[in-house]
């Protein structure tokens, strides 16, 4: 038996090109429900704010009780089945501990700094709780697999859906909103009658000839279903792409300090030097892009843009798990003459060219939105406004790193989720249900 392979320790995994799969050249099939019949804005509001909340709502149970590092499942089939339970018993707290220990932990602070924020907004009930949902029901029945799975390396294999059915009821009404953010979003109200949705998975891998396919990692001898590996392994079978192999591969290769590894991979992306860039990100929570590597990168190259960093200031400051690096200032040269100048604050975005500077703060960009949409903003409004903006601006401009192995990596998703989690971090009492309002009369 080979030695199983760490990415941390580096070198090349010894990984096979898989042989012939199931169903011939099997191809991934997307489940997409059918479209929404059409509603007014502020239903079509409440839906995406339903979205938001039904993700970040069990936060707060989740960390209480999720299990850390343990987790998981004996085999690549059993953690997809443990994940077709959470679902059958409405667990979205489960469903976030069922995903491999590098992605639960690349979302479940920033989740709950947003859980933070719409309970203090009064969007979401105070006793909101997602370990069962209530409002929203998925049932998976009878449910098939390939005899076989499907291996990508080592530590990746793909679990093949082939038949059952997923029915998925819904009713607003039930959704842990507070009245008067339902009040604000939904003047009219919101539809008491549960709408159900059934997939009949046999029919559609039927009509296709393709099966439904999911990937499980292996993290600490455990197996875990995997939103990024199974993403990266639908779009390379769709386009008809090889399963990556070991010499695909790129090791992670970092930085001795955040700002190094920042200013490192800033560098890569100016020389156009996809590569350098990919060996920067962080092993832990994005070990895919390392794994298929080169099928990323051959199709990611691009001339270098003629532009170059002659300062860039950075200011650190502590974030759950690692280091966050705050953009603050940049100068850059343009190739041929010219220089561009961008200066960050709490409050402000400068920038500064050929002798003229303009000045951007938050209670500019409200005149700005007046002016675009033509409509008057009240003071409630721009003050709203100028609270998200400065949320904005807080966290907008950082950048997560981590540490792994003695070096340093970028990790771009907790900081997308962390931007988020800051947007609405800046909002303050009625904030939100202003804001509402205005895009309603928008």
């Amino acid at each position: 038996m080979s030695t199983p392979y760490d990415p941390n320790q580096g070198g090349q995994p010894p990984r096979p090109r898989p042989g012939p799969q199931p169903y011939g050249q099997a191809q991934p099939q997307d489940l997409q429900p059918p479209p929404a019949a059409p509603r007014g804005r502020g239903r079509a509001l409440a839906a995406a704010a339903g979205a938001v909340v039904l993700i970040g709502g069990g936060v707060t149970t989740y960390v209480a009780l999720s299990s850390g590092d343990g987790g998981g499942a004996a085999s690549p089939r059993a953690a997809v089945q443990k994940l077709v339970t959470d679902l059958d018993n409405s667990d979205l707290v489960g469903l976030l501990d069922d995903l491999s220990p590098a992605e639960r932990t690349a979302v479940s602070g920033p989740i709950k700094d947003a859980l933070d924020s719409l309970k203090r907004n009064d969007i979401l009930k105070p006793d909101a709780d997602l370990s069962n949902v209530p409002g929203v029901t998925a049932k998976a029945t009878n449910l098939t697999y390939a005899a076989d799975t499907v291996t990508i390396n080592d530590h990746v294999q793909i679990v093949q859906v082939t038949g059952g059915t997923i029915t998925v009821s819904g009713t607003a009404t039930k959704l842990p909103f507070t009245k008067d953010f339902i009040d604000t979003v939904s003047p009219e109200g919101v539809p008491s009658r549960t709408s159900t949705h059934t997939i009949n998975l046999a029919d559609t891998v039927r009509s296709t000839g393709r099966p439904i396919r999911v990937a499980a990692v292996k993290s600490g001898g455990r197996w875990y279903p995997s939103l990024l590996y199974s993403i990266a392994d639908n779009v390379t079978t769709r386009a008809g792409i090889a399963p990556p192999t070991a010499a695909d591969y790129i090791p992670a290769d970092g930085a001795s300090s955040p700002d190094a590894a920042l200013r490192s991979f800033v560098d890569a992306l100016l020389q156009a030097d996809v590569r350098r860039a990919v060996e920067l990100l962080s092993p832990d929570e994005l070990g895919v892009v390392h794994d298929y590597g080169t099928e990323i990168t051959d199709r990611l190259s691009y001339s270098k843009p003629g532009v170059h960093v002659e300062d860039l200031t950075l200011k650190d400051k502590p974030v759950a798990g690692g280091t966050g690096v705050e953009i603050k200032q940049v100068r850059l040269k343009v190739d041929g003459g010219g220089e561009l100048s961008v200066t960050v604050d709490d409050h402000c975005l400068t920038m500064a060219s050929a002798g003229r500077t303009k000045t951007l703060c938050t209670d500019t960009f409200a005149d700005l939105i007046s002016q675009e949409s033509g409509t008057q903003l009240t003071a409630r409004e721009r003050t709203a406004l100028g609270h998200l903006f400065n949320g904005l601006f807080r966290s907008g401009t950082t950048i997560v790193t981590t540490q792994s192995g003695g070096r340093w990596y970028l990790n771009p998703l907790q900081t997308y989720a962390g931007s988020l989690a800051g947007l609405l971090d800046g909002l303050r009492g009625d904030d939100a249900k202003v804001l509402l309002k205005l895009i309603r009369r928008g």
